[in-house]
């Protein structure tokens, strides 16, 4: 009995030029130099205080950045593998795999900043909401942590650029 091996080098090559074009492209989340505050305040400068605290101001850590990383780390190897195949598949382009990953990661972070309720607002913070609310322009939450206005929310977005 003879056993025969053939090959593919085409296919493989197909793939090799596919797998290349994944580990060129990058893809950041958070907040760019766009995303201001009327004020002119960095919402990334806001987010970050927001992260890990701001003991200058009395201001707890509320992660919502970090956490979601941790939480989320198996789930998104488990998409990025049916991403891939459906590349490799030729069911959607590299182009798409990443914008839909990118979309993921965005509206996970989203999630947890919604879903943030630890710790609680003082009394202080809930105050000075509602003194902003009394000239009736401003809209916003008064006791729900990292969603005041919903900018900081709001303004989370994905960037993908290729090395």
């Amino acid at each position: 009995m003879k056993v025969e091996r053939k090959t593919n080098n085409g296919g493989l090559k197909q793939l090799k030029l596919k797998l290349e074009g994944l580990d060129k492209q990058q893809i950041k989340v958070g907040w760019f130099d766009s995303a201001v505050y009327p004020n002119g305040t960095k919402v990334a400068l806001i987010a970050a205080q927001n992260e890990f605290g701001n003991p200058n101001k009395k201001i707890p850590p509320r992660p919502f950045f970090r956490s979601t990383i941790k939480e989320k780390q198996t789930e998104w190897k488990e998409k990025l593998s049916k991403i891939s195949t459906s590349i490799l598949e030729q069911k959607i382009n590299i182009d798409q795999g990443v914008s839909s990953f990118a979309l993921v990661v965005e509206g996970d972070i989203k999630e947890k900043i919604t879903n943030i309720k630890e710790p609680a607002l003082k009394e202080s913070t809930i105050k000075a909401r509602k003194r902003k609310m009394k000239d009736g322009k401003t809209v916003g939450n008064l006791t729900k942590p990292l969603v005041e206005t919903a900018h900081m929310l709001n303004t989370v977005t994905h960037v993908i650029t290729k090395k």
